[in-house]
Parts: structure tokens; sequence; C-alpha cells
């Protein structure tokens, strides 16, 4: 069974990408972070998607940077995300 199993894929991929943004103003706002303090700060262990899914999306959409020793950075700002208001 999939995350968007049952729901409207549109409505699924905007709620994903706004959970990676999440992560993003985060990373902003406090620098780097490990990944627990990361997943605490998002509250993360309550997401309907597991936050490990969400991570991984951000760092490979580059909203997040995974850096060695398990830390995690603010990644750039995408053009899609420049437009969208928080």
């Amino acid at each position: 069974m999939s995350a968007t199993s049952g729901h409207n894929l549109v409505v699924a991929r905007s709620h994903a990408i706004a959970r990676q943004r999440k992560l993003r103003r985060i990373l902003e706002s406090y620098g780097v972070l490990t990944h627990d303090a990361l997943q605490a700060l998002a509250r993360g262990r309550s997401w309907r998607v597991p936050f490990e899914t969400v991570l991984e999306r951000a760092v490979a959409s580059g909203r997040v940077v995974r850096l060695p020793g398990g830390f995690y950075e603010a990644g750039r700002r995408r053009d899609d995300d420049e437009s969208t208001p928080r």
C-alpha cells in the first residue's frame, strides 16, 4: 500500500512537498541539525507519511542537504518554492 492510496494524487503530492518545505524552513531557522533533532522539531513522528520518506524526498529534491555524520542543512530554494506563499 502506498502513501497515496485512497487519496487524490494532486493533494497527496502537495502535502508531501509542503512537508519537505517545512523541513527546509526548520533548517533555515536552526542551521545544521541531526536527524533526531530535525524529526523532533518537525514533529515528524506523527506524520501519516513516514518522516524517513519525506526526508529522503527532500534530499532528492535538493530542499535538504545530507551532510557527513548524520547531519542535515537547508538546501537551495527551487523555482516552484519561490512562487508559493508560506
